[in-house]
């Protein structure tokens, strides 16, 4: 595979008292792949993604090495060229699909304006492309849901809609922010199957955001996890999973209720809690719930070590060698 998407020390940085919410971020997706970025509310994940796709708020200041996207560099892209990328190159599923949709506009409207806006098409060009569209995400009486209001569909079919919308143009790279956050268990693995067909049959890659490991190991060919507005491992799904290298990454996946798990006893759970985006430690900013934290740790974030693909930034790492 060929690198789609390559982000290198992304700084994402507040205005006015200069601070620092994504910390040196650097990743890369391929095309055709599911890239994941797990964390908990509040790391810098959607922040990372919104920035990619020149979305950041104005209070924001961003800066990057590098963020290179089909060989564009998207720290020279203008406003108005926006508007060539995203929907064409780069499609965009967000986190709550009933204020993505505008609830005044009919089902229909919001599909149609897609392609009469962007392909120019004619009206019944553009319906007849909606409704193809609502099929290919599995949306039983398609003609009939182009009448309706999004108030009037339930929240799987809502977000079956938005990954449409996002879909519509074939972008090389779909960013899904939490896709299936609000959803019930039997409609999250509706969704994400349709993701991962849909996937296989257009060759998009997807950028996923998700707190849920679950879903990262359902559907991701890679993931990195993020921590305090950094990323401290990545690596294959497999690798994470079962040689989990950083202590955080250890304390999330042994919080997981599994088959083997011992129901007598209490969940395990990280101590403490993450450090505010104010709060800005010399050392790992996890240091503090770390079981295995040493005196260099508190005084000096560790630099990134790689072991094949697997990176990891961990004192821990020099310990083990």
């Amino acid at each position: 595979m060929t690198e789609l998407l390559t982000v290198k020390n992304l700084q994402v940085i507040t205005k006015k008292k200069a601070i620092p919410i994504v910390k040196g971020v650097s990743f890369k997706v391929e095309r055709g792949e599911v890239f994941a970025i797990v964390g908990e509310s509040g790391s810098g994940k959607s922040i990372t993604t919104q920035s990619i796709a020149g979305m950041q708020a104005g209070n924001l200041n961003l800066n990057a090495e590098q963020i290179q996207f089909n060989n564009q560099d998207l720290q020279k892209i203008k406003n108005k060229d926006w508007l060539n990328i995203r929907g064409h190159q780069l499609g965009m599923i967000f986190q709550d699909p009933m204020t993505s949709l505008n609830p005044t506009l009919t089902i229909g409207k919001q599909l149609m304006e897609i392609f009469i806006i962007k392909k120019k098409y004619s009206r019944k060009a553009a319906r007849d492309e909606a409704i193809r569209l609502l099929k290919s995400v599995e949306i039983t009486l398609p003609e009939a849901r182009l009448k309706q209001y999004p108030h009037e569909l339930s929240g799987g079919m809502r977000q079956r809609i938005v990954i449409a919308m996002a879909l519509a143009l074939s972008p090389d790279l779909v960013i899904a922010d939490e896709p299936t956050t609000a959803l019930d268990v039997t409609t999250q693995k509706q969704i994400l199957s349709l993701l991962q067909k849909l996937k296989e049959e257009r060759g998009s890659a997807i950028l996923l955001i998700t707190h849920d490991l679950g879903v990262v190991a359902e559907i991701a060919d890679r993931v990195a996890v993020m921590y305090s507005g950094r990323i401290v491992e990545q690596g294959s799904v497999e690798d994470i999973f079962n040689h989990p290298r950083h202590p955080y990454t250890a304390g999330l996946l042994a919080s997981l209720i599994k088959e083997d798990t011992d129901r007598s006893q209490p969940l395990y759970s990280i101590k403490g809690r993450p450090s505010m985006a104010h709060e800005i430690p010399q050392g790992c900013p996890f240091a503090d719930r770390c079981p295995h934290a040493m005196n260099i740790c508190i005084s000096h974030y560790p630099a990134t070590t790689q072991k094949q693909d697997h990176q990891v930034d961990c004192w821990l790492e020099e310990v083990r060698t």
